[in-house]
């Protein structure tokens, strides 16, 4: 996870000036059971987390904790392996504003095994303690033991809106046998496939992680799914990445192979596409030429506005699939440009050349494309979403109409009663 990049800062900044306040209501979750399950609760044989969308720069859902089944509120996260919540006994957590915490004791199933963990991002911020085995359920599944990071330190986390985080890596280092939490679930006969999905809407409440499955009615088309093999660096540990080579990008008649610094990862814990540097610096180039693309700075760093009513190309991403076809996975600008405060950004970024993953596709690719993450092949699925930003915008600015409509009838009628205006 790359969490909290600039831009994911710079809007969440803007929101709250606009706003005074991020509100994030938690939408009710669908509840159901293995012995009482409904079919629209159960899509291709998988089990449905539903998913609260905090302005486009986070996604989270609902986990249990322990046998007393206390909720919380986490970012699942395919870029990183460790599940954390934080301490009752952490005093940094409550001065980052953690306000919902797990006690660990045994008579809730929570087992101490005395191994220190920490875990950093790239913003700088990190979170440090011990790791325990504790029962974790999710969408209502049986609950199964999972290692879990309980935070006792919290460095600079004050800008993350869930009570933790769960990754969701291709190993989990501690746990037994360095078996990850949906491979476990799978292996103790609880779903039916290994794998999971997600689907990330522009909505408030339409997105979802589905266990054991994916669910087509948020397909274009199930029959256009594509496996691209993941590329393993033998280690079975967290340094795993869900990642897979890139062999070209292009926008309006312009293609860039690449050969080498290629690998790329699917992160649902960064907000926006990450590009390699000198790429980025090509595709910017040619933006502020033909497009009118401007370059701001901020107390975040710099990055990029365009006119909200100006179409940009589409950025598009070349991945070779298991059997060595080249797909070509097409982000349209409506997925890759912000809208915040009336004013447009784009939701691309560059990236070193020098990291070990040189391009991150994140929410931004991933509204654009359902990804199925599969155990048993070691793959990604990729495939069109229904996710669709232009008639969320609608909705949206009918809403906002609305509410200005209703105001403006409100204060008018104020009006006619304190001035005892006779109609």
């Amino acid at each position: 996870m790359r969490k909290a990049r600039y831009l994911a800062l710079l809007l969440i900044s803007l929101t709250i000036a606009s706003a005074n306040l991020i509100k994030i209501r938690l939408k009710n979750k669908i509840i159901f059971n293995q012995q009482n399950i409904r079919d629209e609760d159960m899509h291709d044989q998988g089990f449905i987390d539903k998913l609260f969308n905090h302005n486009q720069q986070l996604y989270s859902g609902e986990i249990k904790v322990g046998l007393s089944q206390q909720k919380f509120q986490v970012d699942f996260d395919t870029g990183s392996s460790l599940l954390w919540l934080t301490s009752k006994e952490c005093k940094s957590c409550l001065r980052d504003g953690f306000k919902n915490s797990y006690q660990c004791k045994q008579d809730d199933g929570c087992i101490q095994t005395g191994i220190p963990a920490s875990i950093g991002y790239e913003d700088g911020s990190s979170v440090k303690g011990y790791i325990a085995n504790v029962p974790i359920s999710i969408s209502n599944l049986q609950p199964i033991t999972n290692s879990v990071l309980i935070v006792e330190q919290s460095f600079k986390n004050k800008d993350l809106e869930t009570d933790g985080l769960m990754g969701l890596g291709v190993y989990d280092q501690y746990n037994s046998k360095n078996i990850p939490y949906v491979e476990s679930l799978f292996r103790q006969g609880i779903i039916q496939k290994s794998q999971f999905s997600f689907y990330l809407g522009f909505g408030e409440n339409e997105s979802e992680l589905v266990i054991g499955g994916y669910d087509s009615n948020k397909m274009q088309d199930e029959n256009k799914i594509y496996y691209h093999p993941i590329l393993l660096n033998e280690e079975q540990n967290n340094d795993q990445d869900w990642s897979m080579l890139i062999s070209s990008i292009s926008f309006d008649e312009i293609q860039i192979p690449i050969t080498s610094k290629n690998i790329a990862i699917v992160d649902s814990g960064t907000s926006t596409i990450c590009i390699r540097k000198d790429i980025y610096q090509i595709w910017i180039k040619h933006l502020k030429e033909n497009y009118d693309v401007k370059q701001k700075l901020s107390l975040y760093g710099s990055y990029y506005t365009v006119k909200c009513s100006r179409a940009l190309p589409d950025l598009n991403f070349v991945l070779p699939d298991k059997e060595g076809i080249q797909r070509v996975y097409s982000v349209p600008s409506s997925f890759y440009v912000f809208k915040q405060s009336n004013k447009c950004y784009l939701g691309v970024e560059s990236q070193s050349i020098d990291d070990d993953v040189q391009f991150i596709l994140g929410d931004v690719f991933m509204r654009r494309f359902v990804s199925i993450y599969d155990y048993s092949s070691l793959s990604i699925g990729l495939t069109q979403s229904i996710s669709d930003p232009i008639n969320y915008n609608q909705q949206n600015y009918d809403s906002q109409l609305q509410i200005i409509c209703i105001s403006i009838i409100f204060l008018y009628l104020m009006l006619i009663s304190k001035n005892k205006i006779k109609l």
